[in-house]
C-alpha cells in the first residue's frame, strides 16, 4: 500500500512539473514577444515625437535601405526648426520618389528633391573623362565613375597613363586598369 502511495505522489509531483514547465515555456514566449512590455502609447508618442538626430539618422537610414534606395541618395539635410529632412536624390524613379515625399518619421517631414549640384558636377567630370578618352597617349578604352573615383581601362600602360594612377581629378581618384581588350589598332 505504501508503494502505491508513492506511485501516486509520484505521478502528481509529475504532473506539476510538467504543469511548471509547459507554463515556464508559454511565460518565455510571451516575454520575447515583447507581450509584457510596459511602454504605454503616450511614452511611444512623446518618444517618436522627440526623435534625437541620431535615432532620425538611424531611423532614415533603416527606411532607405528597406527601399532600396540608401545608394540613390547622395546626401541630405535637416531643418530642425521646420522639422524637415531633404534628400537630395540621384536616380531615383518617380514611385521611390512618391513613397519617400512627404512621408513622416518620428515628426519629421521627408522632402526629396534632386542633387542638381551633384548631377551637374557630374556631368562636367562626364565631359572631361570623355576628352581624355580621345587622347591617344592615354590608350583609355573606356572608364567608369563613381563620386569618389574614376576607373580608366586602358589597351596598354604607357608613362602618360601610369602616371594618372592614384591622382585626383575633379574630386575623384584616378585607378588605371589594364584591359583585356586588345588595341583597335591590333586588331586587323
Amino acid at each position: 500500500m505504501n508503494d502505491n502511495r508513492w506511485k501516486m505522489k509520484g505521478n502528481s509531483l509529475f504532473m506539476i512539473l510538467i504543469a511548471f514547465a509547459v507554463l515556464l515555456i508559454i511565460y518565455l514566449m510571451l516575454l520575447s514577444s515583447g507581450f509584457f512590455q510596459v511602454t504605454g502609447d503616450k511614452e511611444k508618442k512623446e518618444v517618436s515625437e522627440n526623435m534625437t538626430l541620431e535615432e532620425l539618422n538611424e531611423t532614415l537610414t533603416a527606411e532607405l535601405k528597406r527601399m532600396k534606395v540608401r545608394s540613390m541618395v547622395n546626401r541630405w539635410e535637416i531643418d530642425e526648426d521646420q522639422k524637415n529632412v531633404t534628400l537630395y536624390e540621384i536616380y531615383m524613379n518617380d514611385n521611390q520618389i512618391a513613397e519617400l515625399q512627404g512621408k513622416t518619421i518620428g515628426g519629421w517631414t521627408i522632402v526629396v528633391e534632386p542633387d542638381t549640384e551633384y548631377l551637374a558636377e557630374k556631368e562636367q567630370a562626364w565631359a572631361v573623362f570623355m576628352e581624355m578618352e580621345k587622347d591617344p597617349a592615354l590608350q583609355i578604352s573606356t572608364f567608369d565613375m563613381s563620386s569618389k573615383e574614376v576607373y580608366f581601362w586602358v589597351y596598354n600602360l604607357t608613362p602618360e597613363n601610369e602616371a594618372l594612377d592614384g591622382t585626383i581629378i575633379l574630386n575623384r581618384t584616378v585607378h588605371i586598369v589594364k584591359s583585356p581588350a586588345p588595341s583597335p589598332k591590333d586588331e586587323y
